[in-house]
Protein backbone atom coordinates (compact mmCIF):
# COMPACT_ATOMS: atom_id res chain seq x y z
CA UNK A 1 0.00 0.00 0.00
CA UNK A 2 1.14 3.98 -0.73
CA UNK A 3 2.22 6.23 2.15
CA UNK A 4 -0.32 8.69 1.54
CA UNK A 5 1.28 11.90 2.15
CA UNK A 6 -1.23 14.99 3.04
CA UNK A 7 -0.53 18.40 1.01
CA UNK A 8 -2.35 20.97 3.79
CA UNK A 9 -2.90 20.75 7.56
CA UNK A 10 -5.53 23.40 9.19
CA UNK A 11 -3.89 25.22 12.19
CA UNK A 12 -6.65 27.22 14.83
CA UNK A 13 -5.78 30.98 15.49
CA UNK A 14 -2.07 31.77 15.21
CA UNK A 15 -0.42 34.14 16.84
CA UNK A 16 3.57 32.77 16.37
CA UNK A 17 5.53 29.56 15.18
CA UNK A 18 8.47 27.68 16.09
CA UNK A 19 10.48 25.17 14.26
CA UNK A 20 12.60 22.69 15.66
CA UNK A 21 16.59 22.34 14.92
CA UNK A 22 15.59 19.38 13.06
CA UNK A 23 12.74 20.53 11.21
CA UNK A 24 10.31 17.32 12.63
CA UNK A 25 8.02 19.90 14.98
CA UNK A 26 6.45 22.75 14.70
CA UNK A 27 4.78 24.61 17.84
CA UNK A 28 1.68 26.67 17.33
CA UNK A 29 1.05 29.52 19.99
CA UNK A 30 -2.75 30.67 20.07
CA UNK A 31 -5.32 29.63 22.26
CA UNK A 32 -3.38 26.90 23.12
CA UNK A 33 -0.12 25.03 22.40
CA UNK A 34 -0.40 22.97 19.32
CA UNK A 35 2.26 20.52 18.14
CA UNK A 36 2.11 19.25 14.71
CA UNK A 37 4.82 17.39 12.87
CA UNK A 38 5.02 19.18 8.95
CA UNK A 39 6.25 16.16 7.59
CA UNK A 40 3.30 14.28 7.60
CA UNK A 41 0.90 17.17 8.26
CA UNK A 42 -0.01 15.89 11.29
CA UNK A 43 -1.73 17.24 14.77
CA UNK A 44 0.46 15.79 17.89
CA UNK A 45 -1.83 17.52 20.67
CA UNK A 46 -3.08 20.49 21.85
CA UNK A 47 -2.51 21.57 25.61
CA UNK A 48 -3.18 24.96 27.63
CA UNK A 49 -0.59 24.95 30.42
CA UNK A 50 -0.78 28.82 31.00
CA UNK A 51 -3.53 31.59 30.28
CA UNK A 52 -3.06 33.60 26.95
CA UNK A 53 0.10 31.91 25.66
CA UNK A 54 2.15 34.53 23.60
CA UNK A 55 5.62 33.35 22.69
CA UNK A 56 7.74 30.24 22.26
CA UNK A 57 10.49 28.54 21.20
CA UNK A 58 12.27 25.09 21.10
CA UNK A 59 15.38 24.09 23.05
CA UNK A 60 18.65 22.93 20.58
CA UNK A 61 18.07 19.86 20.91
CA UNK A 62 14.26 19.69 20.08
CA UNK A 63 13.27 17.71 23.57
CA UNK A 64 12.09 21.10 25.42
CA UNK A 65 9.63 23.70 24.59
CA UNK A 66 9.51 27.47 26.47
CA UNK A 67 5.97 29.12 26.34
CA UNK A 68 6.07 32.55 27.74
CA UNK A 69 2.64 34.04 28.17
CA UNK A 70 1.06 37.87 27.99
CA UNK A 71 1.96 38.41 31.89
CA UNK A 72 5.71 37.14 31.32
CA UNK A 73 5.25 33.75 32.93
CA UNK A 74 7.82 31.42 31.45
CA UNK A 75 7.02 27.48 31.90
CA UNK A 76 9.57 24.82 29.96
CA UNK A 77 7.19 21.92 28.45
CA UNK A 78 8.21 18.01 27.23
CA UNK A 79 7.83 18.44 23.46
CA UNK A 80 6.72 15.02 22.73
CA UNK A 81 3.96 15.33 25.95
CA UNK A 82 3.21 18.53 26.24
CA UNK A 83 4.32 17.97 30.32
CA UNK A 84 4.62 21.04 32.21
CA UNK A 85 8.69 20.01 33.36
CA UNK A 86 9.31 23.69 34.85
CA UNK A 87 7.47 26.19 35.81
CA UNK A 88 9.38 29.66 36.41
CA UNK A 89 6.36 31.31 38.42
CA UNK A 90 7.50 34.69 37.49
CA UNK A 91 4.42 36.52 38.14
CA UNK A 92 5.80 40.42 38.62
CA UNK A 93 8.07 40.76 35.11
CA UNK A 94 5.27 41.93 32.84
CA UNK A 95 4.35 41.87 29.47
CA UNK A 96 7.51 41.76 27.25
CA UNK A 97 9.45 39.99 24.13
CA UNK A 98 10.10 36.48 23.15
CA UNK A 99 11.94 34.14 25.01
CA UNK A 100 14.60 32.16 23.55
CA UNK A 101 17.12 29.26 24.30
CA UNK A 102 21.04 30.01 24.24
CA UNK A 103 23.09 27.49 21.93
CA UNK A 104 24.04 25.62 25.32
CA UNK A 105 20.65 25.19 26.05
CA UNK A 106 21.15 26.02 29.62
CA UNK A 107 19.72 29.17 29.82
CA UNK A 108 16.50 31.40 28.76
CA UNK A 109 16.79 34.83 27.31
CA UNK A 110 13.68 37.06 27.34
CA UNK A 111 12.81 40.71 27.72
CA UNK A 112 10.31 42.97 29.10
CA UNK A 113 8.16 46.06 28.55
CA UNK A 114 10.18 47.25 31.92
CA UNK A 115 13.11 47.51 30.07
CA UNK A 116 14.94 44.37 31.08
CA UNK A 117 16.97 42.00 29.55
CA UNK A 118 17.06 38.78 31.51
CA UNK A 119 19.21 35.72 31.28
CA UNK A 120 17.85 32.58 33.42
CA UNK A 121 19.08 29.05 34.47
CA UNK A 122 17.10 26.62 33.32
CA UNK A 123 18.36 24.09 35.63
CA UNK A 124 17.46 26.97 38.26
CA UNK A 125 21.02 26.69 40.12
CA UNK A 126 22.55 29.77 39.15
CA UNK A 127 20.43 33.92 39.94
CA UNK A 128 18.75 35.19 36.97
CA UNK A 129 21.23 38.05 35.19
CA UNK A 130 19.38 40.83 34.16
CA UNK A 131 20.25 44.08 32.22
CA UNK A 132 18.26 47.40 33.06
CA UNK A 133 17.69 49.92 30.56
CA UNK A 134 15.07 52.65 32.38
CA UNK A 135 12.82 54.40 30.63
CA UNK A 136 12.47 52.08 27.98
CA UNK A 137 10.69 48.88 26.32
CA UNK A 138 12.48 46.09 25.07
CA UNK A 139 10.07 45.06 22.47
CA UNK A 140 12.23 42.16 20.45
CA UNK A 141 14.51 39.86 20.93
CA UNK A 142 16.57 38.35 18.00
CA UNK A 143 19.29 36.08 17.32
CA UNK A 144 21.23 34.48 15.02
CA UNK A 145 20.59 30.52 14.17
CA UNK A 146 24.15 29.83 16.42
CA UNK A 147 22.69 31.89 19.37
CA UNK A 148 26.38 33.55 18.78
CA UNK A 149 24.56 37.09 17.86
CA UNK A 150 21.42 38.69 19.63
CA UNK A 151 19.73 41.91 19.13
CA UNK A 152 17.25 43.71 21.13
CA UNK A 153 15.13 46.06 20.22
CA UNK A 154 14.81 49.01 22.77
CA UNK A 155 12.04 51.35 22.65
CA UNK A 156 12.07 54.38 24.50
CA UNK A 157 9.18 55.60 26.90
CA UNK A 158 7.21 59.09 25.80
CA UNK A 159 7.85 61.20 28.86
CA UNK A 160 5.25 64.04 27.70
CA UNK A 161 1.90 64.54 26.97
CA UNK A 162 2.94 66.61 23.92
CA UNK A 163 5.92 65.14 22.62
CA UNK A 164 6.43 61.76 20.71
CA UNK A 165 8.74 59.20 21.89
CA UNK A 166 12.61 59.42 20.91
CA UNK A 167 13.31 56.63 17.79
CA UNK A 168 13.42 52.77 18.97
CA UNK A 169 17.20 51.54 18.17
CA UNK A 170 18.73 47.64 18.45
CA UNK A 171 21.49 47.11 20.70
CA UNK A 172 23.84 44.05 18.98
CA UNK A 173 25.07 41.68 21.51
CA UNK A 174 27.66 38.43 21.45
CA UNK A 175 26.84 35.55 23.97
CA UNK A 176 27.14 35.40 26.73
CA UNK A 177 25.43 38.93 26.62
CA UNK A 178 27.55 40.81 28.45
CA UNK A 179 28.98 43.99 26.27
CA UNK A 180 26.36 45.79 23.75
CA UNK A 181 27.16 48.43 21.13
CA UNK A 182 23.98 50.73 19.78
CA UNK A 183 22.99 50.97 16.37
CA UNK A 184 19.97 53.69 15.70
CA UNK A 185 17.93 52.87 11.98
CA UNK A 186 17.43 55.68 9.80
CA UNK A 187 13.87 54.72 9.94
CA UNK A 188 10.85 54.28 12.86
CA UNK A 189 10.96 50.46 13.96
CA UNK A 190 7.82 48.87 13.89
CA UNK A 191 8.94 45.18 13.73
CA UNK A 192 12.53 43.72 13.07
CA UNK A 193 14.32 40.72 12.42
CA UNK A 194 17.84 38.81 12.23
CA UNK A 195 19.26 37.05 9.12
CA UNK A 196 20.24 33.58 10.38
CA UNK A 197 23.60 34.03 9.64
CA UNK A 198 23.62 37.20 12.03
CA UNK A 199 24.83 39.74 9.57
CA UNK A 200 22.13 41.43 8.16
CA UNK A 201 18.61 42.85 10.23
CA UNK A 202 15.51 43.61 8.52
CA UNK A 203 13.60 46.50 9.93
CA UNK A 204 10.10 47.95 8.51
CA UNK A 205 7.94 50.58 9.95
CA UNK A 206 4.60 51.37 8.43
CA UNK A 207 5.81 52.49 4.78
CA UNK A 208 9.07 50.57 3.55
CA UNK A 209 11.31 48.28 4.57
CA UNK A 210 15.15 48.41 4.81
CA UNK A 211 18.15 45.44 5.30
CA UNK A 212 21.10 46.61 7.08
CA UNK A 213 24.86 45.34 7.77
CA UNK A 214 24.87 44.56 10.98
CA UNK A 215 28.42 45.47 11.79
CA UNK A 216 28.13 49.22 10.16
CA UNK A 217 24.28 49.56 9.65
CA UNK A 218 25.00 50.59 5.80
CA UNK A 219 21.66 50.15 3.93
CA UNK A 220 21.96 46.86 1.80
CA UNK A 221 18.30 47.48 -0.17
CA UNK A 222 15.44 49.56 1.14
CA UNK A 223 12.05 49.21 -0.41
CA UNK A 224 8.40 50.31 0.19
CA UNK A 225 5.88 48.08 2.21
CA UNK A 226 2.43 49.04 4.00
CA UNK A 227 2.05 48.78 7.66
CA UNK A 228 4.61 45.62 8.01
CA UNK A 229 3.61 43.88 11.02
CA UNK A 230 6.10 41.27 10.78
CA UNK A 231 9.12 40.27 9.05
CA UNK A 232 10.65 36.51 9.08
CA UNK A 233 13.71 34.72 7.55
CA UNK A 234 13.48 31.18 5.81
CA UNK A 235 16.32 29.06 7.67
CA UNK A 236 19.01 29.31 5.15
CA UNK A 237 18.52 32.95 5.03
CA UNK A 238 17.29 33.02 0.82
CA UNK A 239 13.44 34.08 1.60
CA UNK A 240 12.35 36.88 3.72
CA UNK A 241 8.53 37.77 4.37
CA UNK A 242 6.85 40.44 5.09
CA UNK A 243 3.53 39.99 6.77
CA UNK A 244 1.23 42.79 6.16
CA UNK A 245 -2.48 43.36 7.06
CA UNK A 246 -4.27 40.79 5.25
CA UNK A 247 -0.88 38.81 3.86
CA UNK A 248 2.28 37.87 3.82
CA UNK A 249 4.25 38.67 0.81
CA UNK A 250 7.87 36.17 0.34
CA UNK A 251 10.51 37.53 -1.45
CA UNK A 252 14.48 35.78 -2.43
CA UNK A 253 16.99 37.53 -0.81
CA UNK A 254 19.16 39.01 -1.19
CA UNK A 255 17.91 40.18 -5.07
CA UNK A 256 13.89 40.54 -3.02
CA UNK A 257 12.34 39.71 -6.45
CA UNK A 258 8.88 38.14 -5.30
CA UNK A 259 8.22 34.32 -4.81
CA UNK A 260 4.77 34.30 -4.07
CA UNK A 261 2.07 35.96 -2.05
CA UNK A 262 -0.19 34.34 0.75
CA UNK A 263 -3.76 35.72 1.15
CA UNK A 264 -3.98 35.55 4.72
CA UNK A 265 -6.96 37.14 6.92
CA UNK A 266 -5.56 39.14 10.31
CA UNK A 267 -2.36 37.71 9.31
CA UNK A 268 0.23 36.77 12.19
CA UNK A 269 3.37 34.69 11.21
CA UNK A 270 4.79 32.57 8.66
CA UNK A 271 7.48 30.00 9.24
CA UNK A 272 9.41 28.04 6.55
CA UNK A 273 10.86 24.29 6.35
CA UNK A 274 14.37 23.92 6.82
CA UNK A 275 14.81 23.30 3.13
CA UNK A 276 11.58 25.26 2.59
CA UNK A 277 9.82 22.09 1.28
CA UNK A 278 6.45 23.41 3.45
CA UNK A 279 5.06 26.47 4.81
CA UNK A 280 3.14 27.76 7.70
CA UNK A 281 1.03 30.43 7.01
CA UNK A 282 -0.65 32.06 10.12
CA UNK A 283 -3.69 34.55 11.08
CA UNK A 284 -5.71 35.78 14.05
CA UNK A 285 -8.59 33.84 13.35
CA UNK A 286 -6.66 30.28 11.27
CA UNK A 287 -3.81 28.99 10.03
CA UNK A 288 -2.30 25.95 7.70
CA UNK A 289 0.83 24.23 6.77
CA UNK A 290 1.22 23.50 3.21
CA UNK A 291 3.59 22.02 0.83
CA UNK A 292 5.99 25.00 -0.32
CA UNK A 293 8.48 24.75 -3.34
CA UNK A 294 11.02 27.23 -2.41
CA UNK A 295 13.88 25.70 -4.10
CA UNK A 296 13.78 27.21 -7.45
CA UNK A 297 13.87 30.27 -5.32
CA UNK A 298 16.76 29.53 -3.55
CA UNK A 299 18.86 28.76 -6.77
CA UNK A 300 17.65 32.27 -8.26
CA UNK A 301 18.68 34.21 -5.14
CA UNK A 302 21.78 32.52 -5.36
CA UNK A 303 22.00 33.23 -8.82
CA UNK A 304 21.73 37.35 -8.50
CA UNK A 305 23.80 37.40 -5.11
CA UNK A 306 26.55 39.81 -5.17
Amino acid sequence: MKAIFKKKLALPAVYQFALSSGGNRLAVIGRNVVMTDPSRMARLYSCHPVSHPSYTAFSPDGATLAVKSTSGRILLLAVESGEVILDFTNKTDGEGAAVAFSACGRYLVDASWNGQIIIRDALCQLSDTRHTFAGEMIVGVLSSSDRSTWVFVHQPIATSQTEPAAPAYITVWKWPLTEYRKLAPKIRTRSAELSPDGKVVAIADDSQVQFLLLADGAVLKSAPVERCRGIRWSPDGTLVALVLQSSIAVYAFPSYEPVDVFEQEFASDICFALDNSFVAVGGWSAGIVRRFDGRQANADSRANSP
